[in-house]
């Protein structure tokens, strides 16, 4: 018979919320985190199937604080503990991203872009931890003066529809202001069929969102026959963190640009063509506000 404990009764692939019913794992313990009296602290559990943990193990691989000032992060390394701090002022941006059951969160700092990997079951409890980190982020408000794009199905892939609800329903002042469908690269029959086969059909289609404080860019996966359909990303980047904006001819193709957006030390590169709606403008009022 197996030995039963709290904490692996409850195992599963869900990030819980440390509290009173689900308690900080044994390894981490020592570390004390709750008497800094975190904003919010989680833990990710391992990524192995029920069926093969056991009372015995540890169940958890990592532990997160947030505090005002920083993010700390406890993870297991076999028997023993390392221990990180991610201190908002070095964020240049977030980067969330999701692919069936894998997400993963990217943290772009001045020297290193720090990730957090965990099971999309619990996407809810990390977009909570993204909401509560942007609240100590800089922010200004900036009057980018860009017409609103009215969006449907009409107009805008159902994912994106769906994604741009769910932000609005979060602030109100999330506005869609630049679109780039999927692009076919090559339009001959011939070199469309072999780029199918090979997986490389399209660049992939982007949404810009903005409520005049930061800019959400949505991307979705390359639209081929693997996994990575179902890929996509919200990347949030704040208006006070972008050094520079431009919008170039593509390296590849000449029958494309490319608009670039750097913050101090990451670039962030988005493929677009005339079909675009809504791009050279949000380039000229982003270049305007940085000038």
């Amino acid at each position: 018979m197996i030995k039963r404990s709290k904490e692996y009764d409850a195992f599963g692939p869900w990030i819980y919320i440390i509290d009173e019913e689900h308690t900080m794992p044994p390894i981490f313990v020592d570390f004390h985190l709750e008497k800094d009296n975190p904003l919010l602290m989680i833990k990710i559990p391992r990524q192995i199937e029920r069926r093969n943990a056991n009372p015995d193990m540890h169940l958890y691989d990592s532990v997160i604080g947030i505090f005002d000032t920083y993010m700390h992060v406890l993870t297991r390394k076999e028997n023993s503990v390392t221990q990180s701090k991610v201190y908002f002022k070095d964020i240049q941006a977030i980067k969330k991203a999701t692919c069936l059951l894998n997400g993963e969160i990217f943290f772009y700092l001045k020297d290193e872009i720090y990730k957090i990997s965990y099971n999309t079951v619990s996407d809810d409890i990390m977009t909570k931890m993204i909401s509560l980190i942007k609240q100590y982020l800089v922010y200004e408000q900036k009057n980018l003066g860009l017409p609103v794009i009215y969006y449907n199905l009409d107009n805008v892939e159902f994912l994106y529809v769906n994604l741009i609800n769910s932000l609005r329903k979060e602030d109100k002042d999330m506005e869609l202001v630049a679109y780039q469908p999927n692009i076919i690269v090559e339009k001959h029959l011939f070199s469309r069929i072999i780029k199918f086969l090979l997986n490389k059909l399209y660049y992939k289609s982007t949404a810009f969102i903005t409520n005049n404080k930061e800019l959400i860019i949505i991307e979705k996966g390359a639209q081929t026959r693997d996994i990575d359909a179902y890929y996509f990303s919200h990347l949030y980047l704040s208006y006070k963190l972008i050094k520079s904006v431009e919008l170039i001819e593509h390296p590849n193709n000449e029958e494309l640009k490319m608009l670039k957006i750097k913050t101090l030390t990451h670039d962030f590169d988005y493929t677009c063509n005339e079909e675009n709606t809504g791009i050279d403008g949000l380039y000229s009022a982003v270049a305007k506000i940085l000038s």
